[in-house]
């Protein structure tokens, strides 16, 4: 029994870069079931005494295994033509299958349909660094992946095809700008085979009809590449594409330079508020796949703080963080959602925010889907000032004590517009020039509760010893009974009215 290994996606489109993943699909005979890999084939990878870490994910929506890999396994010539006979190759496959090859089938496309591939070669190095510093290159959280910016770049380059590499970074930020959204981008028309494979298409799928900023693959069966984004991370995105729109501006009145367009986003002066998602666990290998658990649900948290009428914009940074000190766990992941609020439909007035809901949901879905003891989820609120507490100390020097730069344009931060805003974080200014008086900071009140898993007791009303912004709960009597916390499947925890193991109250007053 033979097959074949094929790469895609950065390493295939020649744009890699140290340090990142190689993608890679392995074509075989149909008498290979989808189980037998992930189970026999999965098991002797990693006997494999060069396979480090390795974690299968074999009912995602594209099945697949990740792991780190001591060297460079050499690739067979690629003698199948994925581009050619696309109705004999689809047609004894199932969708899982078809989503995989799609991924070599994808990338091949994407280079046939650019006028000069080296330019665009070029341009896309530049594109998936600055995307990478600005903090929105992760289809997982809800922004775009490495196939979405090169499918964006890739129509730019047949709007232009005798642009030298700087210039389609520029008209980059131009075009994209100015699209009209939610009108899709799209490389080329397609003539579907005889096949019934469900694929993109606003006419007949309602679903289809709520994409945000559909960015449609070139091969049949077409599918939006960018589902994931929600209005949050669309605003997101089309500020960064300003601020490039802008600073390409100035670098062609040699105002500015390439390095002031990779400068890498300051996060943690961006807003006043944070939810943090901490993840931890008692190993090593059950970490890796309760990180990536975790990692793959945030988008659904941040929709569900979307949908809460007190919040204008949930923002998660795409970097995750370790230990801030040596008392945390040894294995512990940490999220950071960056939070704008509403302002108060009154001046002077408070603005009351509870995000119990929310929160108590994200939690009984990691619940549903991790069943361990050994794992823990605490999900906390913190003020900017109080993120030193979490991060680790190479990162405190990026928290600003003064209010936020709103380099995203938040709406309690009146600096004038985003252009103004974009400037300012172009030009590392954290103040608030010309900024009018802030909200008043939200404050923690025990008024509802969202059960979460702990390392040890905490006594109703104070505060978690590496917590300063989470408190206990007070404002209910919870009798003994058996509660579910986060991987604890149905364990038995005692929740008296003196003592309860994981309650923290979460509405707050902004």
């Amino acid at each position: 029994i033979g097959g074949k290994i094929f790469a895609f996606g950065s390493y295939r489109l020649g744009v890699n870069t140290r340090g990142a993943d190689v993608d890679a699909v392995l074509v075989s005979t149909r008498f290979i079931e989808r189980h037998e890999f992930f189970d026999k084939f999965f098991d002797r990878l990693r006997e494999h005494p060069r396979c480090g870490a390795a974690h299968a994910v074999s009912d995602a929506f594209v099945p697949v295994i990740k792991m780190t890999f001591m060297g460079i396994w050499p690739l067979y010539p690629d003698n199948i033509d994925l581009r050619e006979n696309t109705e004999t190759l689809l047609r004894n496959l199932d969708e899982r299958c078809v989503r995989s090859i799609n991924g070599c089938r994808v990338t091949d496309e994407i280079l046939h349909q650019v006028p000069n591939p080296e330019n665009f070669r070029v341009a896309l190095k530049v594109i998936r660094i600055w995307a990478k510093n600005r903090g929105i290159y992760s289809n997982a959280m809800g922004f775009l992946g490495g196939v979405s910016w090169a499918i964006l770049l890739a129509r730019i380059a047949q709007l232009y095809p005798n642009a030298a590499p700087n210039v389609l970074i520029i008209r980059f930020f131009h075009v994209l700008t100015r699209w009209s959204w939610p009108k899709p981008v799209e490389l080329c028309e397609l003539s579907p085979p005889n096949l019934h494979f469900p694929e993109w298409d606003p006419r007949t799928n309602i679903k289809d009809q709520f994409h945000l900023m559909p960015i449609i693959t070139p091969v049949y069966p077409r599918q939006n590449s960018t589902y994931n984004v929600s209005i949050s991370t669309k605003q997101v995105i089309l500020a960064e594409l300003e601020r490039g729109r802008n600073l390409t501006n100035e670098i062609m009145f040699k105002q500015k330079s390439w390095e002031d367009l990779l400068e890498p986003v300051n996060f943690f002066d961006a807003y006043r508020h944070y939810v943090i998602v901490i993840a931890s666990s008692d190993t090593a290998e059950l970490h890796l796949d309760f990180q990536g658990l975790v990692e793959s649900q945030l988008r659904k948290l941040v929709l569900s703080f979307e949908h809460n009428g007190a919040i204008d914009r949930a923002h998660v940074n795409t970097e995750s963080y370790g230990r801030a000190n040596e008392s945390e766990p040894e294995h512990v992941t940490k999220w950071f959602i960056g939070i704008e609020f509403k302002k108060a439909p009154e001046p002077g007035k408070k603005l009351n925010v509870d995000l119990t809901f929310d929160i108590t949901n994200f939690i009984r879905q990691i619940n549903g889907m991790a069943n361990s003891l050994q794992l823990r989820l605490d999900v906390l609120y913190s003020k900017k000032r109080g993120l030193s507490h979490y991060l680790p100390p190479s990162e405190h020097w990026k928290i600003n004590r003064s209010k936020p730069a709103c380099v995203y344009g938040a709406g309690n931060c009146n600096q004038g517009g985003a252009a103004s805003a974009l400037a300012a974080a172009a030009g590392g200014a954290a103040g608030a020039s010309g900024s009018s008086a802030s909200a008043p900071d939200p404050a923690i009140s025990p008024m509802g509760s969202a059960m979460l898993m702990s390392g040890s007791d905490v006594p109703v009303g104070s505060k978690r010893p590496h917590s300063p912004n989470c408190f206990a709960s007070s404002s209910q009597e919870l009798q003994p009974k058996r509660l579910t916390a986060a991987g604890g499947g149905g364990a038995e925890v005692a929740a008296s009215p003196g003592q309860t193991r994981a309650v923290a109250a979460y509405q707050m007053s902004a």
